[in-house]
């Protein structure tokens, strides 16, 4: 941007001449923007190792590239510390982790607007990007090792480094009991369990991070009959101390997180079955959380997922909702500041309940998955390359699939899914071809 500077210069006073001298001088306030990354979208062939790296398209304040402004974070292992480098020569910046990430998990590159060009000035907006860490010698072959009984009413389980050991532990909300229970890892792939926490009402489903930023992985659950969240915070050893409840609107069903407004901190998306209403719950930073935001939902939700969809740079949700004859999935598009637009509907299959975004045909973009309980079985919906999606394509199985993870089973660099079904009580493997359409 160029300004003129007006200057007045009296050089004669005597005779009432006044000389008005305009010098222009430019000034150059463009915001900076990133012109390229690594590792790229979506990719699943990252080691656990590995760094990232932002090219801007300008000099840089090498001060401002850093915590918090430059984040890493590892949905299952948490925000990463690390070393931070600066190229003035090439405009870019390196982040290497101190400790390895945790192989399958998604990992999150957050840029808040708190990094500053060399003269001062912001970035545009907020970038986030997310990567896979590979998996190596997986076979998709599985037997049953374990069996560790539990309350009744288990429909949901969540994995982190809860007490820091980097060994992935277990918790797992029950709606008959009341209460979450944590399973820490001892190191051999057996559990032991921890501790019982008593929460909501009929609890459904959790979410789990670093919600205050302190370095441990905290919890919040979604308690339906109560009509709030429940967030236990983590004493720093996988032992947790709970909050006083979050209200939302009637009947949460489901609770997930992620950096919505682009400032680092997690922010929370919650559905409610009756309110009928996407609920977002901006973080202020230190887990505690301003009033939501609500967004009309046609249909009953059954769940949540947040991802970019469009490749802006800006975190999306998209939701299942059945009932009432049509089936679909609604995206909500952000616009960078955690505000969204309104929903675009993409018909799914048959009652759909869980939904979980992935890169599942390795073209770059988003894709989602969704569990079909009267199918039975999933719908696939590919990304259309402009933030929208294609027709779905099913695949039936089973009686009553009930609930979906994914992750490269079998270590070939491509999105496979799991399903448990609730009649059958069996677990399918669903393996990626590999194919790219």
């Amino acid at each position: 941007m160029r300004s003129i500077m007006l200057r007045s210069t009296i050089t004669n006073t005597r005779y009432g001449v006044l000389w008005l001298l305009l010098s222009i001088s430019p000034v150059f306030a463009q915001a900076p923007g990133v012109v390229d990354f690594n590792p790229k979208r979506f990719t699943m062939n990252n080691p656990a190792t590995v760094g990232v790296d932002v090219q801007f398209d300008q000099a840089m304040d090498e001060t401002t590239l850093q915590s918090p402004n430059f984040l890493v974070y590892g949905e299952s292992s948490g925000f990463h510390d690390g070393t931070y480098g600066y190229n003035g020569g090439a405009f870019t910046a390196t982040f290497t982790p101190t400790n390895p990430f945790e192989a399958g998990e998604r990992v999150i590159v957050i840029l808040t607007q708190g990094v500053l060009n060399s003269g001062g000035t912001p970035l545009v907006a907020s970038l986030q990007w997310s990567f896979y860490i590979q998996v190596t010698g997986g076979t998709a072959k599985f037997n049953l090792d374990s069996t560790y009984a539990t309350d009744n009413g288990a429909h949901f389980v969540g994995v982190g480094y809860l007490n820091n050991d980097a060994d992935l532990d277990i918790a797992i909300p029950h709606s008959k009991g009341d209460n979450v229970h944590t399973w820490l890892n001892l190191g051999n792939g057996d559990f032991s369990r921890e501790e019982i926490l008593t929460v909501g009402d009929s609890p459904r489903a959790l979410t789990i991070g670093d919600f205050d930023r302190d370095g441990d992985l905290d919890i919040i659950v979604s308690n339906q009959l109560t009509h709030n969240l429940t967030l236990l915070l983590n004493n720093g050893d996988g032992t947790y101390s709970t909050q006083s409840p979050i209200s939302v609107g009637l009947e949460p069903v489901h609770v997930i997180s992620g950096d919505l407004n682009g400032d680092g901190a997690l922010d929370l998306a919650v559905v409610t079955s009756v309110s009928l209403e996407l609920s977002i719950l901006f973080n202020n930073g230190n887990a505690t959380f301003q009033t939501p935001v609500n967004y009309a939902l046609t249909r009953t939700p059954g769940a949540s997922f947040i991802g970019d969809y469009n490749n802006d740079g800006f975190m999306d949700v998209v939701v299942t909702n059945f009932g009432g004859g049509n089936h679909i999935v609604s995206l909500f598009t952000n616009d960078g500041t955690g505000a969204l637009g309104a929903a675009q509907e993409f018909d799914t299959g048959t009652a759909p309940r869980i939904i979980l975004g992935q890169d599942f045909n390795a073209d770059g973009w988003l894709d989602v998955a969704t569990v079909d309980r009267d199918l039975p079985g999933i719908s696939i919906l590919l990304n259309d390359g402009a933030g929208g999606f294609l027709a779905r394509s099913d695949v039936t199985f089973g009686s009553d699939p009930f609930s979906l993870a994914v992750g490269d089973l079998d270590g070939d660099l491509d999105a496979d899914l799991v399903v448990t079904d609730n009649l059958d009580n069996v677990i399918q493997v669903l393996l990626n071809d590999g194919a790219r359409a």
